[in-house]
């Protein structure tokens, strides 16, 4: 064979042997033999279904980079030390064989030592090794490192089982994981504390932020602050697809087909393409479930999954995105389109997050496909990548297609109304549903005004926008959008919101189809409340209250825990005889006192004399005396009253209008939302409950510093309050302090006072907002 010939063949070899491995490793599967010690692996007491980062701790303990304690702990909350994050980074690189060599390389040399001093650390002294040789610590800090007595060093030497701090971590991750650094500080210097990062490590936050896998915190990097076990197995998650190629390992998504055998399982993938996991004698598949964690009986049929597929196509792991149980029957869903190949289209998540592990993918039945564009029939090859598309989803399959123009901007994430600020009550005829321009269409509308209906400037047919988090109740039942229809001409109630453009939004519906029982309206107060039930007094009525109960108390949503004896209210029910059902509770506290609201938030837009816009991060829940996490847009009323405060005293509202404010974060006092305060600057990150003790006031009595004992301090990690040291807390010119319901000056602070404080760090402590309890 001549030497062209050769060149030829060998080409054409590695081609098919290419070819080849391309099918193998994303057509015929296997399940793995070591699936039960990866299960044990990932599984941990301490880390609940609902946790926030329990799908990042189990997946990166299930691929071997981080690893529990004794009796399946993982200990989430406690800081994550410097050998421990060394560990885990080496590991997540495919280096910890390589770190274990060395670590008996250095123990075989302190046996020699007839004064030797058993080590009981000597497992880490490899990933110090590694990290001395890759430049991430100095020879004096690998000195200090492996010296015995970690007890006597200097302050000032490298501790291993001191806390890593987020600088070290970023970097560490970085340089390791082969993650070039950027010059580009964009990015880095939209956080207020950016100056804080040095220059070596600065080019790697840049990196790590470009690239999502940091996003800080209120606005702040925080590079000098510890992280947590938690936040280290977030961060190695971020970096998923570096560690994936570091370790050989390939991730795969789709969707589970239905089961027939739990040994042999077929997906469909988000390409279109299928894949074939055939389980033999000894092999498994280790699941992480949305619940539980375990082999694939824990998976179903129409399961969204991700899975790892590692040498010899073994699956060595598979998460479940979406169960079954989400799937069954008849539903609509909407997202943004991914991709569309074959008989199945991809979607990004719900609110637009593009990274795969939020990819939703779902089989189309072509056969009885219908797609609608702007309502005109149309064709699947009409639709685009970024358009934004509603499904309806019949027996797992896709039988229509909604869809309209591209999306241009990107989606917030994380969003969740705990709680909403009400602009109005309305009552209405339902007439239709909107799917395309996610908007219910009503005619006779009527608005509440005081204790009465008034009719709006409004006449013939309005449409009012909902999205996912409106709630549409008919019968008790919680219905979807594409059963409004259903109920044309049927009477409905609705809460609603201001949107950021100032449009109202539905938080609340309820429809009314007892159009044969008299609805009547009655103003009075409260005299008992039920679980399920409240009376008024100087009435013979009973109204019952179910999940479908408007109930809006001071211009809020609210639940029926909520109500009080004495409470005024105006009550629409639906009824017979003495017994009514309750369809709308408007509700004022006796006093009719307005209540307030501190949010934590970041600032979006300000237009003064009219509204201004946050990014809410957690608000004040006086009932439990601490924040509640949220994540929500609202708009609030502005006008020329309100004060705005900085660091160095009270700021002209029309300048902080004038300034570029996007970002910014504050403390904002609210009231029936009206912005009454605005305190500009950091946003409080932790919580103390304590007695005041002595008072350090100036020449014009303002406080400057308080001390607090008994302190108590809350742990957000596990919702606790645990005892601190006590200490003194400083007072600004941005300061708020509130007592009854009300903003008011520092000097009405006093000794013995029981205060709630919001304060900015752990060890000087700046008070932002007091509450005066």
């Amino acid at each position: 064979m001549s030497t062209l010939s050769k060149k030829i063949f060998a080409i054409a070899l590695l081609v098919c042997l290419i070819c080849i491995n391309c099918i193998a490793s994303n057509g015929f599967l296997t399940g793995t033999k070591n699936f039960e010690e990866i299960i044990k692996s990932a599984r941990f007491y301490d880390v609940s279904a609902g946790f926030w980062a329990r799908e990042a701790i189990c997946t990166v303990a299930g691929l071997g980079i981080v690893k529990g304690f004794e009796d399946n702990m993982f200990l989430p909350a406690e800081p994550v030390t410097r050998v421990q994050a060394l560990a885990m980074i080496y590991r997540a690189a495919a280096l910890e064989e390589q770190a274990l060599v060395s670590a008996k390389v250095i123990e075989d040399e302190r046996r020699k030592n007839p004064h030797r001093v058993n080590n009981i650390d000597s497992w880490a002294d490899g990933y110090i090794q590694l990290a001395a040789e890759d430049g991430l610590i100095s020879s004096q800090q690998y000195m200090d490192a492996l010296y015995y007595d970690q007890a006597g060093l200097p302050v000032d030497a490298f501790r291993k089982s001191r806390e890593a701090t987020r600088r070290e971590a970023v970097l560490w991750i970085t340089k390791v994981l082969d993650i070039p650094p950027s010059g580009d500080f964009t990015s880095l210097s939209s956080f207020a504390d950016s100056r804080e990062i040095d220059n070596e490590a600065a080019p790697y936050f840049e990196a790590a932020v470009r690239q999502g896998i940091i996003q800080g915190s209120n606005g702040y990097l925080y590079p000098k602050h510890y992280l947590t076990r938690a936040e280290m197995a977030q961060i190695l998650y971020n970096c998923k697809n570096y560690i994936l190629e570091k370790k050989g390992i390939k991730e795969y998504s789709g969707i589970i087909n239905p089961l027939t055998d739990e040994s042999n399982i077929i997906i469909t993938n988000d390409g279109g393409t299928e894949s074939y996991i055939t389980i033999k004698q000894g092999e498994g598949l280790a699941v992480i479930g949305i619940d539980n964690i375990g082999t694939a009986q824990l998976l179903k049929g129409l399961d969204s999954v991700s899975y790892y597929v590692g040498e010899n196509n073994e699956v060595v792991l598979v998460t479940v995105r979406m169960q079954q149980s989400r799937q069954d029957g008849s539903f609509v869903t909407t997202g943004i389109v991914q991709s569309i190949k074959g008989s199945s289209i991809t979607l990004y998540d719900e609110e637009g997050r593009t990274s795969p592990q939020y990819y939703r993918t779902f089989n189309i039945k072509t056969s009885a496909l219908r797609v609608l564009n702007n309502n005109r029939s149309a064709s699947l090859s009409d639709i685009k990548p970024n358009d934004r598309v509603y499904l309806k989803i019949d027996g797992g399959y896709v039988t229509q297609i909604s869809f309209s123009k591209k999306i241009e901007e990107a989606y917030d994430e994380d969003e969740e109304y705990d709680e909403y600020l009400i602009s109005n009550i309305y009552k209405a005829t339902v007439d239709s549903y909107d799917g395309l321009g996610s908007k219910l269409i009503v005619k006779d509308l009527k608005k509440m005004e005081k204790k009465d209906w008034g009719y709006t400037a409004h006449k013939g047919y309005i449409g009012f926008s909902v999205d996912e988090f409106s709630r549409i109740y008919c019968n008790n039942q919680d219905i979807s959008y594409g059963r409004i229809n259903e109920y044309k001409d049927s009477e409905i109630y609705f809460a609603t919101q201001l949107g950021m453009d100032g449009s109202e939004v539905i938080v609340f519906a309820r429809i009314n189809t007892n159009a044969d029982k008299r609805v009547q309206t009655q103003n009075g107060k409260i005299e008992q409340v039920g679980s399920n039930r409240v009376s008024l007094k100087n009435s013979l009525n009973n109204y019952s209250v179910d999940r479908g109960t408007i109930i809006v108390k001071n211009n809020k949503l609210a639940y029926i825990n909520d109500i009080k004896s004495k409470d005024n209210v105006y009550i629409v029910s639906s009824g017979s005889g003495n017994t009514y059902n309750a369809m709308v509770l408007n509700i004022e506290d006796e006093d009719d006192t307005k209540d307030i609201t501190v949010y934590f938030a970041r600032l979006q837009s300000v237009s003064i004399g009219d509204r201004i816009v946050i990014s809410t991060n957690r608000f004040y829940d006086k009932e439990k005396g601490d924040w509640i996490y949220t994540s929500r847009k609202i708009s609030l009323k502005m006008s020329n009253d309100t004060i705005v405060l900085g660091k160095d005293g009270v700021i002209n509202n029309r300048e902080l209008a004038a300034d570029s404010v996007y970002g910014d974060t504050a403390n904002i006092v609210v009231s029936d939302g009206e912005a009454l305060l605005i305190s500009v600057g950091e946003s409080a990150r932790y919580s103390l409950k304590a007695r005041v003790g002595s008072i350090t006031r100036d020449d014009e009595l303002k406080v400057k510093s308080f001390y607090v004992y008994e302190v108590r301090s809350y742990d957000s990690s596990f919702d606790e309050w645990y005892e601190e040291i006590n200490g003194d807390i400083a007072v600004s010119p941005n300061t708020i302090f509130i007592k009854d319901n009300k903003v008011v000056l520092s000097s009405e602070l006093k000794e013995g006072d029981s205060v709630t404080v919001f304060h900015n760090g752990r060890n000087h402590k700046e008070g932002l907002v007091v509450f005066i309890n």
